[in-house]
Formats: C-alpha cells, structure tokens, sequence
C-alpha cells in the first residue's frame, strides 16, 4: 500500500516537473512589462510635466522646459504599479480528457498555458496568486504552488468559485477550462466575477475529439465518473449538427468575455502552445 502512495507521489511529482520545464521555456519567449499606472512615481516613463512645489525634489526639474516660460517645471513620471494576477484552472475530471491526436490532456495544456503565463509575469515583477488564495508573490515559489494546486486539485469545478473565494478589487483573473457549461451559468458565473476582477483573460481548452467529433460507426459516450452515458448508432448523421452546437457555443462564449471587455483565447489541445501564447501576448500587452 505504502510502495503504491510513494510511486503515485512520484509520478505527480514527475509531471509536475516536466510541466514546469515546458512552462519555464514558453516563458522564455513571452515578453511582458510593468503595468504602468498614472501616478506620479519613481517609474521610468515620462509621464507629464508639472510645476515645481516646495515638496518637489529639486532633481526632478526639467531646466530646458522651465527655461521656456516664467515658471518652473519638473518631469513627472509614471508609477509601476505591479497588478495582482490570479489564476484558476477548471479541476473536473472532464479537463483530464485526451485523445490519440494530441500530446497532452486538457489539464495539462491549460497547466503549461497557464504556468507559462506566470512565469512571465514574475519575470515583470507582477504578483501572482491562486485564485482560492488572497496571497500573491513574485517568486518561482509562487509559481510552483499554482502548478501544485492546478494538478491535484480535488474540488471538481466547472467555473471559478465566486462564493468561496472573492478576488480583490482591481486584480486579474487569468481563468483555463474547457467552459462547456451551460452558457446561463457561465454568464451568471462571469456577472459575479465582474463585480470583483477589473480585467480576465479566460483560455478555453479543447480536445479536437470535443470540436470535429472525428469518430465513426456506433459509439457510446460517458462521463468521467461513468454517471451519464449516450450511445450513438451512426456518428456521421450527427456530425456536423454536433459541429455547428459547439461552434456557436463557443462563439456566444466569446461574446459574453466581450461584453465584459475581457479577453478570450481558443486553444485546442493538438494546436502549438508557442502560437497560443504569442496570440496571448498581445493581449496583455493591451492591459498595460
């Protein structure tokens, strides 16, 4: 029994390892900077001049400018004000579907996906948490903990917990699932969110299998947990009926991110996850 745990633990200990490494290396290629904020501070970009008060440093006067007018001036600059980034990921068993075509489960790529987020965004000095946890840092730490809790989470959401867990105003939500629910709940569910989180990015992870239904004959479908089955006699006839359901699905959830003005990014399972990211990229870029 024991001799059983132990290699169970390694095992996890293992993919978390080897989804760290991937995560790591996508990483390495995601550039991101400081979310500026317009205050006045000790940033690098200028941000406006302003006239010169006894409480000014004297360092900050801008000579050239003041030397144009009656008055003295000094170079205010931008504050860089790190976000607070949660991040969540959808722990049902249904993320841990995978077909033949692909390299990884949905859990797994919406993992890589999202550590890779992360350890970009500590690259920029922004803080990041778990999105159960009010706790943010900017360490390869924090990192860790995210990866940990995404693969041995056993709490079985859909959506992101909006009773449980309020975020704090202002912060991010970066939000991966397959977001297959029910479109009143996810609605319902991101209203919620909305009250809290000041900008999301959600990344919604799917299997080909779950987009093409790229299977023959008679075929019977179940659940995980083997409490709901559907047994289909001829696959075709109901192909490209399947095909344009999922499809407005997805789109009526892209048109609920939009009404939020928050960002939505399709990612399926046997697509490069580089490509994601660099269609990600610009879209943090965009929050800045």
């Amino acid at each position: 029994m024991l001799s059983k745990l132990y290699s169970k633990a390694e095992g996890e200990a293992g993919t978390l390892s080897s989804i760290m490494f991937k995560a790591r290396h996508h990483a390495d290629h995601i550039i991101s900077g400081g979310h500026a904020s317009r205050k006045s501070g000790m940033g690098e970009n200028f941000w406006q001049f302003k006239e010169y008060s006894p409480s000014d440093r004297p360092q900050d006067i801008d000579w050239r400018q003041s030397a144009k007018t009656d008055h003295v001036f000094i170079r205010q600059k931008e504050w860089q004000k790190a976000q607070k980034n949660f991040f969540w990921c959808a722990s049902y068993n249904g993320m841990d579907y995978k077909s033949n075509r692909t390299e990884h489960s949905k859990r797994e790529a919406a993992s890589i996906l999202l550590l890779s987020l992360a350890f970009a965004m500590i690259n920029a000095d922004e803080q990041i948490g778990l999105y159960s946890q009010r706790r943010t840092g900017r360490s390869d730490q924090s990192v860790l903990r995210i990866g940990e809790h995404i693969l041995n989470d056993k709490h079985h959401l859909e959506l992101p917990d909006t009773q449980g867990f309020i975020p704090p105003k202002g912060s991010i939500l970066i939000a991966a699932g397959d977001f297959l629910s029910d479109l009143k709940d996810i609605e319902h569910r991101f209203n919620d969110l909305k009250a809290s989180v000041h900008d999301a990015l959600i990344i919604q992870v799917l299997d080909p299998d779950e987009i093409e239904l790229e299977f023959s004959g008679r075929v019977q479908f179940e659940n995980f947990d083997h409490s709901d089955s559907e047994l289909i006699d001829h696959i075709p006839s109901v192909q490209e009926a399947y095909k344009a359901r999922i499809k407005e699905h997805n789109e009526k959830l892209k048109a609920l991110c939009l009404q939020n003005d928050w960002s939505y990014v399709l990612h399926r399972t046997d697509g490069d996850i580089s490509r994601t990211l660099q269609t990600i990229k610009p879209l943090i870029e965009l929050k800045e």
